[in-house]
């Protein structure tokens, strides 16, 4: 989907000179240079500005809407009002998946490396269906990032695939029969792979339903181990082996001794409870036996650039506290 068209801007030249005393004795005494420089005005959108004034003044409300969002955040910087701009922010983040790319276009204006990652989420998990057009607005640079991140995704999925279930897997120490748990956990995975490229190369959501938590479909039914504790070490040893693999900073459940029926380890269930929302916004803090964030399957983000980050915290010491992420 298009941004809509920008109002009009206006263009003007300057040049201003300026008299100087020559140090060289030998010429003449005065030297007479000429600066020109360029300045660009933005004319502001009428509606956007009525929006404006409705936010600023009292007893009057503000919608906040992707018609106006972008026009809103640059006059909330503009005009240093920091009750906007974190309005602004609080519209973005929870609806990133509807226009990430605009989105993102404004993260790099304004310097927000919160809505920048959380935009790239989206963004690069059906980074096919973008056309060039709709991807023409973000900086170069992050271009560049997004192409790298895809391509690295690629390279771990492939390895992915080249895992062995049943010469590494190894069952729970209990197990009466291992060999029949590594096939049937063999079987699952294999299944599970085949069916995520059934229709061409899969989204990053995709795999991480697939492979990370082992839900059924059509082409890869449900794993069905005989004993529960049997079924939780599976599952923990799936998780564990996904997350290494996409280096998702998840700390791994190793402890296999100590599975409960509840699929957790007692020392992981701890960890897990006091998760924040940054570390579910990445996966982390999800049990094995329900996912509770469904944001947490857009594994795949780029982190903003050092310098754009700087951006945004000069603009903390404007006041934009929210903006830094």
């Amino acid at each position: 989907m298009l941004s809509p068209a920008r109002p009009p801007s206006l263009d003007a030249s300057v040049a201003a000179s300026s008299v100087v005393e020559d140090a060289d004795e030998d010429d003449d005494e005065f030297v007479e240079e000429w600066v020109e420089c360029r300045l660009r005005i933005q004319e502001e959108n009428a509606a956007s500005f009525q929006d404006l004034l409705c936010h600023v003044y009292p007893r009057l409300d503000c919608a906040i809407t992707w018609s106006n969002v972008e026009d809103l955040s640059r006059m909330a910087l503009l005009f240093d009002i920091p009750s906007l701009s974190n309005a602004c922010l609080a519209f973005l983040l929870p609806s990133a998946a509807g226009r990430p790319v605009l989105c993102m276009k404004i993260a790099e204006e304004m310097g927000i490396p919160a809505l920048y990652r959380e935009a790239s989420r989206y963004i690069l998990d059906n980074y096919a269906g973008w056309t060039s057009e709709e991807l023409a607005v973000l900086d170069p640079s992050t271009l560049l990032k997004l192409e790298r991140k895809r391509s690295w995704f690629l390279e771990r999925l492939l390895k992915l695939g080249q895992v062995s279930i049943l010469r590494d897997y190894s069952c729970q120490p209990a197990c009466d029969d291992p060999s029949r748990c590594a096939r049937l956990v063999d079987e699952k995975w294999r299944s599970a792979f085949a069916a995520a490229f059934r229709f061409g190369t899969p989204q990053p959501s995709i795999i991480y339903r697939s492979l990370r938590l082992l839900e059924p479909s059509l082409s890869s039914p449900a794993l069905h181990l005989p004993y529960t504790a049997c079924q939780a070490h599976a599952k923990l040893w799936v998780v564990d082996l996904f997350d290494r693999m996409f280096q998702l900073g998840i700390t791994p459940a190793r402890n296999w001794t100590s599975l409960t029926l509840g699929g957790l380890p007692a020392s992981a269930s701890a960890t897990t409870s006091s998760g924040t929302w940054a570390h579910l916004r990445t996966g982390a803090g999800d049990t094995v036996a329900t996912q509770k964030n469904t944001s947490a399957r857009y594994f795949l983000s780029i982190e903003m650039r050092e310098e754009s980050a700087s951006v945004g915290e000069r603009r903390k010491e404007r006041g934009f506290a929210s903006f830094g992420g």
